[in-house]
């Protein structure tokens, strides 16, 4: 294979991982919120995560086709602890990251199944390869995820029997460095091996009207005698499809304000939200931790007097005209000041907030809206946005001088869902193999403010 047709292939990255998110959406393994199912529960993602995923996974496929030949399959070589061909190390690797947060072998092995129909399609769609090229490289990836997939199972088999197949030592599912958001959904049932109903007939002692049964979701235990337990008892529940029901709270008006901005043509259905010329990727968290940031600005009902009055002096005359000891309006002006630092547009950032004001209104009277939000009505939150909303409009092409010793709210965040998490930059699951490069390349994004 020739290095133009590999050029090809990794033209595809962006279709690859959109593909990849469709046939997990299909199948039930993702939601429309991107969240996909990990150890026990679900976690969130990005769409720029899963088209890296493609990126990464196209170079390992560069790497095994190096020098034109494909490797042979070789036993001894996919079940070695090191060395190897591209497709064994890249299986490996897969094999040490995923089970640092948990995943368990049978989701793995469900969204490689969704990467490999993502590659097909992508390749089967391209215009960029003739006939002949197209059966070669389909070959190769075929070819190249066998042997990975073998190398990853070998090597994660040698992980779980080494350790007794024990809980994983991180209930966070890696949540707590990856930069994730982890949900359990529903814990799997932790059955003695007896007790499992394997088709192969009842072994001595077995009692076949509790073989493969749980106790209201909670494990058996001691040995299988037939014993009667007491509660109600339900057969070994299969993992749950991933739907976008979100709890209670901020994540439901989070989800309306998803589906708000969607409508208004803000936001797509990979999460990706307009900034200036560049729709850039969220996670589902950054939707809820932007209402967290809001919060604060609904204090007193909006106007009721500014705390920080004594900065108010410092305001530059192109703002004069403006209460500055009203809420809304010190809100507007930390967006206006962010929205320009991010090289974004007036009317998205008024199709951002008008979405949200939507959200809340769908709400206004559910319970779900933080209570200092849901006092004031209604009318009281439609109040508010007016008030923003005007502010934005008239203030957001002058030239202004944003200061925090005149607008201390400045030192928070922005509305705008990639932004809100504590650090814009948000840890990555991977380690960037030049990371000063990588900074410099988020700053030139708009990603670091």
């Amino acid at each position: 294979m020739n290095r133009l047709v590999l050029d090809k292939l990794a033209s595809l990255d962006d279709e690859i991982g959109r593909n990849w998110c469709k046939h997990a959406c299909a199948a039930g393994a993702v939601d429309e919120l991107l969240r996909i199912p990990i150890a026990d529960g679900i976690f969130t993602t990005k769409i720029d995560g899963w088209i890296h995923a493609a990126n990464v996974t196209t170079k390992s496929i560069f790497g095994f086709v190096d020098g034109g030949k494909l490797p042979q399959l070789d036993a001894q070589e996919v079940t070695s602890w090191s060395g190897g061909n591209a497709a064994t190390r890249y299986g490996r690797w897969q094999a040490d990251f995923h089970w640092k947060i948990d995943t368990r072998l049978w989701q793995y092995v469900l969204y490689l199944k969704f990467m490999r129909d993502a590659y097909r399609d992508a390749i089967g769609d391209s215009p960029a390869f003739t006939s002949g090229e197209r059966a070669e490289v389909q070959r190769v990836v075929t070819e190249f995820f066998d042997q990975a997939e073998i190398a990853l199972a070998w090597r994660w088999e040698v992980i779980e029997r080494s350790r007794g197949f024990a809980p994983h030592p991180d209930p966070s599912a890696g949540a707590a460095t990856h930069g994730y958001s982890y949900e359990v959904t529903r814990p799997l049932p932790q059955v003695p091996f007896d007790l499992l109903p394997l088709g192969l007939g009842l072994s001595q002692g077995q009692d076949a009207a509790n073989i493969g049964r749980v106790l209201a979701g909670q494990p058996l235990s001691g040995a299988s005698n037939g014993a009667a337990h007491d509660g109600e008892a339900e057969l070994i529940p299969p993992f749950p499809r991933v739907t976008s029901v979100v709890k209670q709270g901020a994540q439901t008006v989070a989800k309306s304000w998803v589906e708000e901005a969607r409508q208004a043509g803000i936001a797509d259905r990979w999460l990706a939200v307009r900034l200036g010329d560049r729709m850039v990727p969220t996670r589902f968290d950054g939707w809820i931790a932007a209402i967290a940031i809001v919060r604060p600005f609904f204090v007193s009902g909006g106007a009721d007097g500014f705390k920080g009055e004594a900065g108010l002096t410092a305001a530059p005359d192109s703002v004069r005209d403006r209460d500055l000891q009203d809420r809304a309006v010190r809100f507007a002006l930390c967006q206006v000041a962010f929205q320009h630092r991010l090289r974004g547009e007036k009317a998205d950032l008024l199709g951002l907030i008008g979405a949200l004001e939507r959200a809340f209104q769908r709400h206004a009277a559910d319970g779900n809206l933080p209570p200092e939000i849901a006092a004031l009505g209604s009318s009281g939150i439609e109040d508010f946005f007016d008030r923003a909303t005007r502010t934005i409009d008239a203030t957001f092409d002058r030239e202004v001088d944003f200061e925090e010793s005149w607008l201390p709210e400045l030192s928070g965040r922005p509305i705008h869902p990639r932004f809100a998490p504590v650090d814009p930059i948000e840890p990555l699951p991977w380690e960037p193999a030049k990371p000063e490069l990588y900074l410099r390349r988020m700053e030139r994004l708009g990603y670091i403010i």
